[in-house]
């Protein structure tokens, strides 16, 4: 996610129509050795800095260009979900993929 989660929550959620979903996912972590080798392969064809393998770890990527990316996990995820306050739930995806679904409440009508 580029920028701070929580926002970015909250504009999505703002967006949705009533019953809309936005969807957010991050690596499983089983995943993680197929994804460092993917920014591996990334950096290799100079796509992306140069990996810092003394920085990478706990499912954050550094590279030497300054760039970095987090993995989320499912509590991360469950926090943002409830702090959207709109109903949400989380999805593991074939041990690789972790989903945050946010579906828009819709207002209530007053009487």
């Amino acid at each position: 996610m580029k920028g701070e989660p929580l926002s970015l929550m909250g504009s999505a959620a703002r967006l949705l129509k009533p019953n809309g979903k936005a969807l957010f996912s991050t690596y499983f972590p089983l995943f993680w050795e197929y994804r460092l080798a993917w920014f591996k392969g990334q950096a290799d064809k100079k796509l992306l800095g140069e990996i810092d393998y003394d920085q990478t770890k706990n499912g954050v990527i550094v590279c030497k260009d300054g760039f970095t990316a987090k993995t989320f996990s499912g509590e991360d995820l469950a926090k943002l979900g409830e702090a959207s306050c709109q109903r949400y739930e989380i999805k593991i995806i074939d041990n690789s993929s972790i989903f945050l679904i946010i579906t828009k409440t819709p207002a209530m009508k007053s009487e």
